[in-house]
């Protein structure tokens, strides 16, 4: 076993999949820690276990012993070995293995920026019909006459759909990625803002990250 190729896992694994080392402890040992004050590291890897070291905040460090099974017949085995406890312990968690860290925004040039601005149209639509309704009418006098009887009504829709998308179809995808803040704001916006293509997006952007 090379020392070399020791280290460069170990490496790896601190610097790139810190939170996969804190699923591995939650999950195997049942210790819980805060991701964002206490601290987390592999300090050694053999075919069969990772050992960590971890600590809490304002505590000593404590040494766990995590097995890799089936062991491995050769370091060379450890991607494929990491990433299945990885994934064991993520979704055990209830979580995915993956995390989606940023935010992507909408296009332009793209057909889904028609229903991302629908919400802001309409909002426009009620605060200040006089600046949109004349062109309207000129263009489209039957299309005029339907939105000033129902613009209110339209918006109305609008936000509610787009909360409910937010809330019931953004959320779950937030948490089971663990996004961090301020990019699961920005979701969370665009999801409310803008409703399917800001899931879309999501969907695309989890799909880049597993792959």
């Amino acid at each position: 076993m090379s020392d070399s190729e020791k280290s460069r896992i170990i490496e790896h694994m601190n610097k790139d999949h810190k939170f996969s080392l804190f699923d591995y402890l939650e999950h195997h040992k049942g210790v819980k820690l805060n991701r964002s004050s206490d601290d987390i590291k592999m300090t050694d890897i053999s075919l069969k276990s990772v050992e960590l070291n971890y600590r809490k905040k304002g505590w000593d460090w404590t040494q766990e012993n995590i097995p890799i099974v089936p062991a491995m017949s050769s370091l060379s085995d450890a991607r494929q070995s990491l990433v299945l406890m990885a994934k064991e312990s993520a979704g055990a968690l209830g979580y995915s293995a993956f995390r989606v860290k940023s935010f992507t925004p909408i296009r332009p040039f793209r057909p889904d920026i028609v229903f991302a601005l629908a919400m802001p149209f309409f909002i426009v639509l009620n605060l200040s019909p006089d600046l949109i309704l004349p062109y309207i009418y000129k263009l489209w006098p039957q299309l005029g006459a339907f939105l000033k009887d129902r613009a209110a009504g339209i918006l109305y829709a609008i936000i509610g759909i787009h909360f409910v998308e937010a809330y019931a179809l953004m959320r779950p995808r937030l948490n089971k990625y663990r996004v961090p803040y301020p990019a699961r704001l920005f979701w969370y916006i665009a999801g409310f803002v803008e409703g399917f293509p800001a899931l879309s997006r999501f969907d695309a952007e989890v799909s880049r990250v597993s792959h």
